[in-house]
């Protein structure tokens, strides 16, 4: 059984980096425009700079229109990080990291996959392929994006970071991530994420969606090398609520041995309460 066989789940595992929202930003906010958008963000890097974080999260995610199965999502998770321990469970389906192996479990498939953890071998390892954690360097953040930052009379504030970079053609920013958080402690709220990209439809799609009121200044047409082109800008908005956060966890709430043991003739099979589940093993 391949990985790609066992994560059936494509819309929920796809975000399993996106816990990183809250600390992510923080380390985007390099805001040209306020010096000032940089406090609060920096202040909840530091909260993240623990040795390990426990967290509870949901995840939204919509799309206007919505073009793939990707594009809506809604589910709960909670997320332990602490080097070189990892552990996300989220609609029935759990990862278990350590530096050794990697642990994925379907409960509904009752199936599990035990395969090398090659990225832990790796000197400088990809962050779960987010493009924002591998941009360390304030100075090339604040060339990508303007930051601004409001304070809320109830205590809550807002930072604001909005991409330089537009859609072609347009003068709309293809990105935007907004980060509630109380400002006394700096604790993140919640963080939304939004993706403006162009769709191409046909003629015909495009005089059916004119005529659609949700469409009304969603909708581009112009002069192709081809001939007249016809596209609808289309909107992905990705919210993370932040619920408990836990920065005095010294374990992840599952590790291996709690869903694997030692088998009698060596390797390894289902714990107690899991001898139902298939288990594929891959160097």
């Amino acid at each position: 059984m391949k990985k790609k066989d066992m994560l059936k789940k494509k819309n929920i595992l796809s975000l399993l980096g996106l816990l990183w929202f809250g600390w992510a930003a923080a380390q985007r906010a390099g805001g040209g425009d306020s010096l000032a958008a940089f406090r609060p963000l920096a202040a909840i890097a530091q909260l993240y700079q623990r040795p390990a974080v426990l967290l509870t999260l949901h995840l939204r995610r919509e799309a206007i229109p919505a073009t793939s199965s990707s594009d809506t999502l809604e589910a709960d998770m909670e997320v332990y990080y602490g080097k070189p321990n990892e552990y996300v469970r989220t609609e029935g389906l759990e990862k278990i990291v350590n530096d050794s192996i990697v642990l994925l479990v379907n409960t509904p498939a009752r199936r599990m996959l035990r395969y090398r953890n090659t990225a832990a071998l790796k000197k400088d390892p990809d962050p779960g392929g987010i493009p924002w954690l591998r941009d360390s360097s304030l100075a090339e953040l604040a060339k990508r994006y303007r930051g601004t930052i409001t304070a809320g009379d109830t205590g809550v504030g807002k930072t604001e970071l909005v991409s330089r970079e537009f859609v072609d053609g347009t003068k709309i920013p293809k990105e935007k991530i907004t980060l509630l958080y109380r400002m006394a402690t700096g604790e993140p709220l919640r963080c939304t994420e939004t993706r403006i990209s162009l769709v191409p439809v046909d003629s015909l799609v495009y005089t059916q969606l004119l005529q659609q009121e949700a469409y009304t200044g969603r909708l581009l047409t112009s002069s192709g090398t081809r001939g007249r082109i016809y596209l609808i800008i289309k909107e992905v908005n990705t919210v993370c609520s932040f619920g408990k956060i836990d920065l005095e966890a010294k374990r992840p709430p599952v590790s291996e041995r709690d869903r694997l043991v030692l088998a009698a003739g060596g390797g390894y099979k289902p714990a107690r309460g899991y001898e139902d589940y298939l288990l594929t093993q891959e160097n």
